[in-house]
């Protein structure tokens, strides 16, 4: 078949793809741009918001922990001994761990905050007096526990109160010399005193407003934040729009010209025809002319292919290819399978001894023996699988047909004078054992029986044809 060298027409998908490409590619780093810019505001947005929030969590833990230790400072002023004069130490071990914990501590919360260039002044200046409040506050509650102390000695050996004697102030001279009840109650006075709860109140006050002022920041800040990604936003929808009305211009065009002759070719390789050449972009027709050269050949091969025979043409079993399509159309089939495989014996002694023409009429014997005795029906196959060796397939049997088979065969060799080794394997689902395992299976038998075979030197006994 001669090539043809005419050069194919048409206009190139380059020249139509360039262009757009580097179009579309300039749409999408602008979108990409957009949406970045979007992702950082948000973030933006959302770790101020955050670092806003975690701001407001802190000034408001100044008033939980003003409670707690007002509270757990008063359970152990009001009752510092329990049962038989024991000391009620539970309440002052949380009020200790409370007042010693930096986090609520309102003096190194206000000295971060001033080295934060975008911490609200006033909110500042809120959250200072409420530090103050809470400075008094531990003031008064250190001097009620001083005075507990002087009658009722805490023990420093337990870790979290090992330091609480650093805290407590001096009692005055006048104090000392007071006798111990009205030291007790002087403690419980001091609690008690208007102007303690009046720090209370201070505290309480000045945090909500620092609160308030807190709030309004995170308002503003992510109205302007908002403002900012909506715009953004409206850039990217109206890039989105233009990129979808360049990519439906691309899209037509290159539906014409390329999905539309594919679509057509898809169509006519299903029903084996030719494709038109003169239709599409310069690479459709290139692709269509070369596939109607392969077209040509392949139905040239075609010819050459139908006419080689399944059969071997020696014996006139069917040959290996069909042994192996047997194997392809039903290895997932449910079905029952015996195998066996075949071995003439002393063949290459009969070409040496007696010339290839004894040879050939010794695997002709051999082939219509087998064939002869397994066979048997449409489901039961003899094929020349190779050299010597013979192959039967016996599809949905059972053992003990099979065994029927083999006596015949044994007795028909006897009657022809042959000597042909034989190996079986079966198996009752093809899915279960594969087609591989039963070859391996009965070739192994295969190999036992002819050793045996040999080792008895059958050969002496069978006359060669």
């Amino acid at each position: 078949m001669k090539e043809t060298k005419s050069k194919t027409k048409g206009i190139s998908s380059n020249a139509i793809l360039l262009p757009f490409t580097l179009l579309i590619i300039a749409l999408h780093a602008l979108i990409i741009y957009l949406i970045v810019s979007i992702n950082i505001s948000s973030t933006d947005l959302n770790n101020n918001v955050n670092m806003m929030n975690e701001r407001r969590s802190q000034a408001t833990s100044l008033i939980s922990s003003s409670s707690m230790m007002a509270e757990t400072s008063s359970g152990f002023i009001m009752m510092p001994v329990v049962g038989n004069q024991n000391l009620n130490l539970e309440p002052l071990i949380a009020y200790m761990t409370e007042y010693t914990n930096k986090e609520h501590n309102g003096p190194i919360l206000i000295s971060s905050y001033e080295k934060m260039s975008d911490f609200p002044k006033d909110a500042l200046e809120h959250l200072t007096k409420a530090s103050e409040a809470i400075k008094n506050l531990n003031r008064v509650q250190m001097h009620s526990i001083a005075l507990i102390n002087s009658v009722y000695p805490i023990p420093t050996a337990i870790p979290v109160l090992s330091t609480l004697p650093e805290f407590l102030p001096e009692l005055t001279q006048d104090e000392l010399n007071m006798p111990e009840a009205q030291r007790l109650g002087l403690s419980k006075q001091l609690i008690a005193d208007s102007s303690y709860v009046a720090f209370k109140g201070i505290v309480s006050s000045e945090v909500s407003e620092t609160n308030v002022i807190l709030k309004k920041q995170i308002t503003d800040f992510s109205i302007e934040v908002s403002n900012k990604i909506l715009f953004y936003r409206n850039f990217l929808y109206i890039s989105t729009a233009i990129i979808l009305i360049v990519e439906g211009i691309i899209f037509f065009i290159f539906y014409h010209f390329l999905v539309t002759p594919l679509n057509r070719f898809s169509r006519l390789i299903n029903e084996d025809k030719a494709l038109n050449q003169n239709k599409g972009v310069k690479e459709i027709r290139f692709l269509a002319k070369s596939y109607n050269e392969l077209l040509e050949r392949r139905d040239s091969l075609e010819e050459i292919l139908r006419s080689a025979a399944e059969t071997d043409s020696l014996t006139g079993l069917y040959n290996r290819y069909s042994f192996e399509s047997f194997i392809i159309e039903n290895k997932h089939k449910e079905i029952s399978v015996g195998l066996l495989m075949f071995d003439v014996n002393f063949l290459k002694r009969t070409n040496d001894t007696l010339g290839h023409q004894a040879g050939d009429h010794l695997l002709i014997e051999a082939a219509n023996c087998i064939s002869k005795c397994f066979a048997i029906s449409n489901d039961c196959r003899a094929y020349r699988y190779g050299g010597d060796e013979f192959a039967v397939i016996m599809k949905d049997t059972s053992l003990t047909v099979i065994h029927d088979a083999i006596k015949h065969f044994e007795q028909e060799q006897k009657n022809q004078n042959l000597s042909i080794a034989w190996g079986l394997s079966f198996t009752k689902n093809l899915t279960i054992t594969s087609m591989k395992e039963l070859i391996d299976d009965a070739d192994k038998e295969l190999y036992k029986q002819k050793m045996i075979m040999h080792k008895k030197d059958h050969y002496n006994n069978f006359s060669l044809h």
